[in-house]
């Protein structure tokens, strides 16, 4: 039976009474500000537009890398610095080039950090001129650097498989223990995306190709990648669902060591009555402990493309479900929440914004994150249990410090108070505004999947 206007927004009125009351009851459990600014990266440094820089971090270092670097020949550099005990402040290490470097080349498109190995995409393919000039003469690649004593070398190039200059080969790449994932989405002439899997061996350390993994339809398939453990998460923002384009999905993998591969373990996509067309689930992913966020930033939970996060959880049996839907406190116009997600210690961050599980899994918002003069900072970033990196303003590179597991209390049964009959009464004559205006401009913050 078809229903109405007037129909349909009482029916999501009452939806996000529900919504608002929830969170009304969790606002009663008092929560710290995890995080705290403690400082910006040295000024004297020429970060460029960090709207188009790539962040990594594990502690002591962090990454930067500035693929429009230097001015007019867009080379791209990547800056290493480094927090050496017992002095609480970074310094700039090392400035890492291609040493094969080619004009446009974009070295630093996409930055990886872990156990003194860094992983540097260089591709000639990102638009980063305006307008946008392509350089197809040689294909993308990665450059893997080690430690070697106070710094760095290279040590190995990784070309693609495939002898295609037009191919998005690094996209995405995870790194995790001696696996290294790199996604090739929006692959040329409609053949099918590619996710390519590499091992380290254990005796050359070079990194080998054991595994690619292909979508027979062109999806985007790999434009987004998260790894933690024995799990693999890649989006596929582009995938059609009941013949609407862009809606997105992601697809669940897990390590087969004795076949030195992943598995195929899942499809994960958004409910049935969340989905729509040009959504772009699968946009942005993150994965910890048995949790995947999953962004899709063109949904309309309130406001017109202002996006949802969708949070899954998995069961004993390791198999995922939806359990929970997150929106921006302060949803505007074609926000895009859901566009970059990180998660790790517990936290997740979206834009500007920390949420927090409590006892019972349920996330919520705990902080915004600001820079020195108070705007928010939810720019491009890296995120650790106990460090945020993120690119602000125009050339700002900000680091908050923050506790490195989240640790939560038992929790309490709220008392139903004047917090939350406010919310009720404002819900109500939201639900009647709802008869006679096409788009929300209500501010929420996390919802249940299912009301």
């Amino acid at each position: 039976m078809s229903m109405s206007l007037s129909q349909w927004g009482l029916k999501r009125g009452v939806r996000y009474l529900l919504l608002v009351l929830a969170l009304s009851l969790h606002a009663n459990e008092a929560r710290a500000q995890p995080f705290t600014l403690t400082e910006a990266l040295p000024s004297d440094v020429d970060y460029g537009d960090v709207s188009l820089s790539a962040f990594a971090t594990d502690g002591p270092r962090i990454l930067v890398g500035r693929p429009s670097a230097p001015l007019g020949e867009l080379s791209g550099k990547v800056f290493v610095f480094e927090r050496p005990l017992p002095t609480s402040t970074f310094t700039l290490l090392q400035t890492l080039q291609a040493p094969d470097v080619v004009r446009r080349d974009h070295f630093g498109t996409k930055v990886a950090l872990q156990s003194g190995r860094i992983i540097v995409v260089a591709d000639p393919y990102s638009a980063l001129d305006d307008p946008p000039v392509v350089d197809t003469t040689h294909a993308p690649r990665i450059y893997v650097f080690e430690r070697n004593g106070s710094s760095y070398q290279h040590v190995q190039r990784i070309d693609p498989p495939e002898t295609n200059p037009n191919q998005n080969f690094g996209a995405s790449i995870a790194l995790v223990g001696d696996r290294l994932v790199v996604g090739s989405p929006y692959y040329p002439d409609q053949t099918p995306d590619r996710v390519y899997v590499y091992l380290r061996d254990p005796v050359t350390h070079s990194y080998v190709l054991v595994q690619t993994v292909t979508k027979s339809s062109t999806s985007n398939f790999g434009h987004a990648l998260a790894a933690w453990g024995d799990e693999l998460l890649v989006g596929e923002p582009s995938y059609r669902a009941s013949n609407n384009a862009y809606v997105g999905g992601a697809q669940l993998y897990r390590w087969n060591p004795g076949q030195q591969r992943y598995d195929f373990r899942q499809q994960l996509m958004a409910p049935l009555d969340s989905q729509g067309q040009y959504d772009y689930f699968g946009q942005a992913v993150a994965l910890e402990g048995g949790v995947a966020f999953i962004g899709a930033p063109g949904h309309d939970p309130v406001v017109q493309g202002s996006g949802t996060v969708f949070v899954y959880r998995a069961d004993a049996a390791g198999n995922f479900s939806n359990f929970q839907t997150l929106a921006s406190v302060a949803p505007t116009l074609y926000d895009n929440f859901g566009g970059l997600v990180s998660a790790a210690g517990g936290r997740l961050l979206v834009k500007e914004q920390v949420f927090e599980a409590d006892a019972n899994g349920f996330w919520a918002l705990v902080q915004r994150l600001t820079d020195q003069s108070g705007a928010f900072a939810g720019g491009r970033r890296a995120m650790i249990p106990a460090q945020i990196v993120v690119g602000a303003g125009s050339s700002q590179v900000l680091v908050f410090q923050g506790p490195a597991e989240q640790v939560t209390a038992p929790a309490a049964v709220p008392a139903l108070g004047w917090p939350h009959l406010a919310a009720l009464s404002s819900l109500l004559a939201f639900a009647a505004m709802r008869r006679r205006r096409r788009y929300w401009s209500l501010a929420v913050a996390c919802s249940p999947s299912k009301l």
